[in-house]
């Protein structure tokens, strides 16, 4: 079967985009701000000098890092928006679902590094004996 005019163009120029697109998702991005996020982690040490409420007052601050902010697939208004102009009006408004990946992607990276963190002063507050009371 061969393809012939259009249909043939269309399908490299779809073939092109995607192989471009494939090391998006692997690079460090900046951040999509297409929907609201908490502000990046800071990195901080000296986590052993901390007392137990020191680490509650910390894991407190690290829980909204933990949420997912981003609306599902089904109820997201930009998913609908440019399905709309890339089916009706031009076919590479479709890039938008590869900058929802990445944006995904990099949420995905931050609740997970918030998770991480939030275990690891937990594990120091097991270590402090902080869940035990002391009276």
């Amino acid at each position: 079967m061969r393809i012939k005019g259009q249909r043939a163009t269309t399908l490299m120029i779809g073939i092109l985009l995607l192989s471009l697109c494939a090391p998006l998702a692997a690079a460090e991005m900046p951040d999509i701000q297409l929907y609201r996020s908490p502000k990046p982690l800071p990195q901080e040490s000296g986590d052993l000098g901390l007392s137990c409420s020191d680490l509650d007052r910390e894991i407190a601050r690290l829980s909204p890092y933990t949420y997912n902010y981003r609306p599902d697939f089904d109820r997201d208004p930009y998913v609908g928006t440019s399905l709309l102009v890339s089916t009706s009006v031009s076919w590479p408004a479709y890039a938008f679902f590869g900058l929802r990946y990445v944006g995904n992607f990099q949420a995905d990276k931050r609740m997970q590094s918030a998770s991480v963190r939030i275990e690891s002063l937990r594990r120091l507050k097991q270590e402090k004996f902080c869940y035990e009371h002391r009276g």
